[in-house]
């Protein structure tokens, strides 16, 4: 028992000693011409700034060999605290725990490795750690960056360097590396297909807590490597302890993915280069040794993921397999070379990168060699590290090292790929705490800006956790194929023109920096778009959670335009000098950011007064954007003043190039700011309400009048507004325009006067809009139009005060989310051309409804179409495919052979498909058996690659570059329809001619096909039946067949079709018990079976109907038609007997005015009964007539309503049911 007790106690008292130790600092700051560090070798890295250190290593030992385990009571509640030093000099408090990167068997073997992670106690920094026998090594993330603390050099556990990632520059970075890929191009392609098309998206509805995933890594250590590092095992493997601690703290924090080196990771590091196997530098030796090394070691199920780290001879490089995480057959495929095999150059430009290929992330750089065109969303050389930093020719290369994180598209194919693709099948799932962050975006797609402005990106996240999220703002556009890519500073089509930076703790993003906009230069990294063009950008969220780090993101795609821009602030923009109180008119160039599709109506103006980093004083809100306004010189004296003049709905702005001074003012005065612009007066929706603010500058004290000085708009009135203005105070004018009916811009202005004499002089901007649309029609295709194209304009009435129009096409008259086909918005213009190619002989729905500054009005009545009918037959050849050679005149021809006969009525190419470095190398021909020679296309799409495009004369536009090789249909630069006519019989020849060889290479023609076509004649689909349905309130009754009924005669009653366009306001529609909605079906079969029936719903007479549009499925369909309801308690039809169904009474027209003719087919010459009869049972007419073919009653005198015309006579009784309006 005393034994026990002596060694607790003394266990206790080396608890307490290292808990005290942990709290203490164990750091000194010492410069590095200090005699410690003049008896070291040269340091290993040559950061251009950095600070040096000495540590009481032992006692940083001690201390954190002492740290809590993570996911441990203790490792949550009582984390190591230890200060370490940042590049700055401060001593930073971190909270540290133990965070195991080897199996236990490993560990256990090695007691003397500790590595940790942990975030300092502000939460502003995350890092990772380790103690290993080359020392302490850290590597710390914060908002906008990162930092190392590594040891002097290898030979020393004592001194110490800190530097910033970004000031790293050692001599390993002078030498060349490589990268290859192994693995066939069609993986990335077709893992980027999936992704885009949702089949292999990680769920991003983040409503769980977030998996940190691990998995085993087998990392070899060649006998080159470990000798780099002393030459032992020991070494060796601390070396890679350190390499993959740097690795995890990347793919934990973008991933939530860990490694644990393998157990008997330390049975593959090997310590003699002669009998290793391996030629390192040879990554292709390497890559096939390395696989099997690890099955004959390790044992191919005994690690997950495997790599070799090799020490190249002179330079490095990298090799790895596509998605091989996982896969038995070449998980163990991924090769790391360097000549200088640690620090960033090794650890993240080519480890990183190499296990990046192995979950699946291809390159993103758009100017280098080894483009993957799918995912080069980078410019230049990139910086992220999938893309090529520091190793492509010049003038490519942006920066000389990766930053140490992954573009967001690289992180979401690995995500996928480990998450929910073939990369979980080995993986251990650890559950944690952390909820992902949510992303959300304040923008709607598709609006422009100016070309040459630059413009802000703003978003906002939020978490549930609390962790402290960081934001990168980052392009997601890919350029055209091309060979050679452009060079760093060029932009060719939709190609990338910035770059991304680490990410920071602002939600926004100026494009370009502002630190650049203030110096006014211009970056070949980050240039502004200079033509018409797309742009996309996401905003990647990271929650840097210690756990399992969670990401989200959101995209937003606009468009430049060369309608608009640039952009300038013209005054102030130089050295000029005012005084504060002075009015200044600022001035910039509006360069018709003021018309479509631009389309800004309104900005702001803001004063910097640091040079213009920041902009606290706003001058003026939504000011007209006209080119000037006026604003008063605030109290704030300095010389360091700028403008920004901003778009107030849109995300451009400028600011003015060079500092301006404001001194003070010379007397006392009163500042007067007001809210010049107040905005949209939507009448007679809104009032006009402004503020007023004042402020004394040296002392000034009179009490000022108010008075209007113009007259209000025509029905304003005022509501509250002072007589009287006191300096210091603030007030609130209003104004109300419930009965104004005007519109147009207008001014108001109003006089401050002083009892000494002082007169200031406002005037308040605003216009007023209606904000009620009038009805407006639909004027193409009309309701019921049949044989539409499948491209066509559609065309609608103009509405006054209208600034556009949204359009939508659906298969569903429900338009609900995925039956829309088409949806656009229009300015200025009362029609369309749609740009897509919607089905032949198909039911269409369409609307559209206006809108401006005040909202949007109603959808105009759902209209329903039928596009043409059309019998097509598709013919393809059987002598391809064939090569074209690279020389200019070269061709080849393939030829179908059509053996039946007839004339072209429509002809259709539906595919042309092949590669070639250069489309625009190419000239394509359609050659008729009568000789007739068409020409398709003809250098168009310079410089992209490869084709796969179809040609028709209804497609929607001309060929557009980006999609030559999406399989879209394009109109031909000669139309088709030259063939009409001609006879069908014979070869049909379509040539590939080579007219250039401006691209390089030879070429191969694939495939096409011919499709013929002609127009199909329908038969109508009649009504039969449409009558009235009568009930009582709160009713229930069947709409059966002797109310409604289309024609059965060529169809069966199940395929007679039934859409609901509008469903019963006063009532519900159930059919077999179940309410339907718009979009619903049913058929004549379930109309015969009673089982379609009209619930009254409301304890009054009722009004009520439905609109329907009927098919027969065979290409016959009815337009919109309108089914009527009546609901009265009265309702009494006693007074016609009974109806014989068989007799079809028909009248004309209906809903009718004055008069209504009437037939009655068999019945002429007949002398009959008439009488008419309304829905309360009260005859109102009763006449004896002789019936002739058509016959015309009149209706003067009778009230509107709905009635039935009742005939009876010696064939029987008839009736049908009419409205008056």
């Amino acid at each position: 028992m005393k034994l026990i007790f002596t060694i607790l106690t003394s266990v206790t008292l080396l608890f307490s000693f290292y808990s005290s130790h942990a709290q203490s600092n164990f750091w000194s700051e010492i410069d590095e011409n200090n005699t410690a560090f003049r008896s070291l070798p040269e340091k290993d890295i040559q950061p251009e700034e950095y600070l040096t250190f000495s540590l009481d290593h032992v006692a940083m030992e001690a201390a954190l060999q002492n740290a809590p385990a993570e996911f441990s009571r203790r490792g949550r509640n009582n984390p190591l605290e230890v200060k370490l030093p940042d590049p700055e000099g401060n001593m930073v408090s971190f909270q540290l725990v133990k965070s195991q990167i080897m199996e236990q068997g490993l560990a256990d073997k090695y007691p003397e490795i500790v590595t940790l992670s942990g975030r300092s106690t502000d939460g502003k920094y995350s890092g990772r750690f380790d103690w290993t026998i080359h020392g302490f090594h850290g590597i710390v993330f914060y908002p906008g960056g990162s930092y190392y603390i590594n040891p002097y050099n290898r030979e020393t556990v004592q001194q110490y360097i800190v530097f910033k990632v970004e000031n790293n520059f050692s001599v390993e970075n002078s030498f060349p590396m490589e990268c290859g890929v192994s693995g066939e191009d069609h993986d990335i392609r077709e893992y980027t297909d999936m992704l885009h098309q949702g089949t292999m998206s990680e769920d991003r509805s983040l409503s769980e807590t977030q998996s940190l995933l691990t998995y085993r890594i087998a990392v070899v250590g060649t006998g080159r490597y470990t000798q780099f590092f002393g030459g032992s095992v020991q070494q060796g493997l601390s070396a890679i302890v350190t390499a993959m601690n740097r690795v995890n703290i990347i793919f934990e924090t973008d991933l939530g993915v860990r490694f644990l080196l393998v157990e008997n990771n330390d049975e593959i590091i090997f310590t003699d280069p002669q009998t290793d196997g391996y030629e390192d530098g040879n990554s292709e030796q390497m890559i096939g040794h390395n696989q099997n090394v690890l099955d004959d070691i390790i044992g191919n199920s005994n690690y997950d993921i495997g790599h070799v780290f090799g020490r190249h001879p002179q330079s490095a490089n990298g090799l790895a397999r596509l998605f091989s995480l996982c896969n038995p057959n070449s998980k163990g495929r991924g090769v790391s070379n360097h000549v200088f095999p640690a620090n960033d150059p090794f650890i993240v430009s080519i480890v990183c990168h190499e296990l990046g290929h192995q979950f699946g992330a291809p390159h993103t750089m758009y100017s280098c060699q080894n483009v993957n065109p799918e995912t080069a969303y980078e410019p230049g050389g990139g910086t992220t590290i999938m893309a090529y930093a520091g190793i492509c020719p010049n003038p490519n290369n942006i920066q000389s090292n990766a930053d140490p994180m992954f573009h967001v598209n690289s992180i979401e194919v690995m995500r996928a790929f480990s998450r929910v693709g073939n990369g979980n099948s080995c993986a251990v799932e650890l559950p944690t705490d952390n909820i992902p962050p949510v992303v959300e975006l304040p923008y709607e797609n598709g609006f422009h800006i100016p070309i040459l402005t630059p413009f802000k990106l703003e978003g906002f996240a939020t978490d549930l956790n609390d962790d402290e999220l960081t934001y990168s703002w980052e392009q997601y556009d890919i350029g055209p194929t091309l060979d050679p890519y452009p060079n760093l500073g060029t932009s060719i089509g939709d190609s990338p023109l910035f770059r991304v930076f680490p990410p920071v703790d602002v939600p926004y993003r100026y494009f370009p920096r502002l630190t650049d906009l203030v110096n006014n230069r211009n970056q070949p990294y980050e240039l502004l778009p200079d033509t018409t063009r797309n742009l996309t950008f996401r905003l990647i969220v990271r929650d840097n959670n210690p756990e399992s780090g969670a990401v989200d993101w959101e995209q937003v795609r606009f468009r430049s335009t060369l309608n608009a821009g640039p952009f300038l602030v013209e005054f102030p923009n130089e050295r000029d000098t005012f005084k504060v109180g002075e009015l200044v008119e600022v001035r910039w160039d509006v360069a018709n950011t003021d018309m479509p599709p631009v389309n800004s109506k309104r900005v702001d103006i803001l004063l910097s007064n640091d040079r213009g980093f920041n902009y606290p004083i706003t001058l003026t809100e939504g000011a007209f954007n006209n080119g000037s306004a006026m604003v008063q010189i605030p109290n704030v004296p300095g010389n360091l003043n700028r403008i920004k003049v901003r778009a107030a709905d849109n995300i451009f702005f400028d600011i003015s190039n060079t500092n301006f001074i404001i001194q003070e003012a010379e007397a006392p005065l009163l500042l007067v700011n007001h809210d010049a612009y107040p905005g949209t007066i939507c009448a007679p929706q809104n009032n006009l309400v402004f503020n007023l603010w004042t402020e004394e500058v040296q002392g000034y004290s009179d009490t000022l009048q108010f008075e209007w000085l113009s007259e209000f708009p025509e029905g304003a009135e005022i509501l509250s507004a002072p007589d009287q203005i006191i300096p210091g105070e603030n007030y609130q004018f209003e104004l109300d325009f419930s009965n104004t009916f005007v519109s147009g811009d207008f001014e108001l202005d109003f006089r401050l006067t002083s009892g000494q004499g002082d007169t200031i002089n406002r005037t308040v901007f605003f216009d007023i809009i209606p904000s009620d649309f009038r009805a407006f029609d639909i004027n193409f295709p009309l309701d019921g139009t049949s044989g539409v194209n499948e491209v066509a304009s559609y065309r609608w009435e103009a509405v006054p005060d209208a600034l556009g129009y949204d359009i939508e096409i659906s298969e569903n008259p429900s338009f609900s989310e995925g039956t829309i086909v088409y949806t656009n918005t229009v300015f200025d213009s009362d029609s369309v051309r749609i740009d897509v190619i919607l089905e032949s002989n198909s039911i269409y729905f369409w609307r559209v409804r206006p809108f401006n500054d005040c909202g949007f009005g109603p959808f105009s009545e759902v209209a329903a179409f039928q596009t043409r009918t059309r019998d097509c037959v598709a013919f393809e050849p059987f002598d391809l495919p064939q090569n074209i050679a690279g020389s200019t005149g070269s061709s080849a021809e393939s030829v179908i052979n059509l053996t039946f006969s007839g004339e072209v009525t429509e002809i259709i190419i539906p595919n042309i498909r092949g590669t070639q470095s250069s489309v625009g190398d190419l000239a394509a021909y359609l050659i008729s058996p009568s000789g007739t020679e068409v020409e398709l296309f003809n250098r168009v799409c310079r410089f992209w690659a490869n084709y796969n495009l179809g040609l028709n004369d209804n497609a929607p536009s001309e060929i557009s570059c980006p999609s030559v090789n999406s399989g879209n249909q394009f109109i031909p630069q000669e139309p088709l329809s030259t063939f009409v006519g001609e006879p069908i019989q014979g070869e049909w020849k379509l040539r590939m001619l080579r007219v250039s060889n401006e691209g390089g290479g030879f070429g191969n023609f694939q495939n096409w096909s011919l499709e013929l076509c002609s127009d199909v004649s329908l038969r109508d689909l009649n009504l039969l039946r449409n009558d009235t349905l009568f009930l009582k309130p709160l009713d229930m009754k069947a709409v059966d067949r002797q109310v409604l009924r289309a024609d059965e005669t060529d169809n069966e009653a199940q395929n007679l079709v039934f859409t609901l366009v509008s469903v019963p306001l006063r009532g519900s529609l159930l059919l077999n018990g179940s309410e339907l909605n718009v979009g619903s079906t049913f058929t004549q079969a379930d109309i015969n079976s009673e089982r379609l029936i009209y619930n009254s719903l409301f304890d009054s007479d009722e009004m009520d109907g439905f609109r329907f549009v009927v098919s027969d499925g065979q290409g016959g369909w009815l337009g919109t038609e309108t089914f009527n309801i009546v609901v009265d308690q009265t309702v009494n039809v006693s007074e016609l007997n009974i109806i014989d169904p068989s007799q079809l009474l028909s009248v004309f027209p209906n809903p009718a005015s004055s008069y209504l003719q009437y037939a009655l087919k068999g019945w002429e010459g007949q002398t009959v009964q008439l009488v008419v009869v309304s829905v309360d049972g009260k005859v109102v007419k009763r006449q004896r007539v002789i019936l002739g073919e058509f016959n015309v009653l009149d209706l003067d005198g009778i009230s509107s309503g709905i009635y039935f015309l009742g005939l009876t006579g010696e064939k029987g009784q008839a009736s049908q049911k009419f409205i008056i309006e």
